[in-house]
């Protein structure tokens, strides 16, 4: 079983400098497990990708192919196949960023029936932020940052999707200005990192090495993510995780 540093969890809201070298610490120890797991669902993704919408279109190959009913069966199969496994590979990421004694085949196993609650919490929390957005910018951006714990709530809490949803605007409810600004730093410093890579590779080259860098990142800011959760959990005064909790609270000296 991996074995963490515990940093200590005072009831106020982290600094984006304590924040990030919490995180770091849980990336560290969970670095291999949650790279495997990324990984492994992109190739999957991508897989089926280009097996069946490829081998629709390979299989067609004519201008006709819209009409046949073979081409749209594998186009619905690849999407909803890529979809799925896309999911089912957020919530292991999920699970295993949640639990240090989940292994690269335990998370996977141990999510598989969070698949159908992510796809509900993420379609309905997805509906109201583009309203948001279409209204305008900063409502967009303020019902994004509200929603942002709902998927993360599903997997931690067990809630169901209306319940995490209504309790990740709870938790966010009083810090949204904060909350949405340690998100920010997270966003430009992959932009960042992507705009250096291209102006330093070119374009063609840098797409690839962008590529490798996002598919390290991402573990990184969903960690960061469940640092923002925990925080505001113990601020709100809300029981601390306890089977999923890797970092236990301890008390300032």
């Amino acid at each position: 079983m991996d074995q963490a540093i515990q940093p200590i969890q005072p009831k106020h809201f982290l600094t984006i400098g304590q924040l990030i070298k919490n995180t770091w610490q849980t990336y560290k120890v969970r670095f291999k497990t949650l790279i495997a797991i990324n990984l492994v669902g992109t190739i999957l993704v991508l897989a089926i990708i280009f097996g069946f919408i490829g081998g629709a279109v390979l299989s067609t190959g004519n201008v006709k192919a819209q009409s046949n009913p073979f081409f749209w069966i594998l186009i619905v199969i690849g999407f909803v196949g890529s979809v799925y496994v896309a999911l089912w590979s957020e919530a292991a990421i999920l699970k295993a960023s949640l639990d240090f004694n989940e292994t690269f085949g335990s998370a996977y196993k141990n999510s598989k029936n969070k698949v159908g609650a992510i796809f509900l919490t993420s379609f309905i929390s997805g509906l109201i932020v583009m309203v948001g957005f279409i209204l305008l910018i900063v409502p967009g951006l303020i019902f994004l940052t509200w929603y942002s714990l709902a998927v993360l709530i599903v997997m931690a809490e067990g809630q169901t999707s209306l319940d995490a949803i209504k309790r990740s605007k709870e938790y966010v409810k009083g810090y949204t200005g904060p909350v949405m600004i340690r998100y920010a730093l997270i966003f430009v410093l992959l932009w960042l990192a992507n705009l250096v890579v291209n102006i330093i590779f070119g374009k063609q080259l840098g797409q690839v090495i962008n590529t490798v860098v996002n598919l390290i990142f991402s573990p990184f800011a969903i960690l960061y993510t469940i640092e923002i959760y925990k925080n505001l959990k113990d601020i709100k005064n809300q029981p601390p995780l306890a089977e999923f909790d890797p970092f236990p609270k301890q008390t300032l000296q």
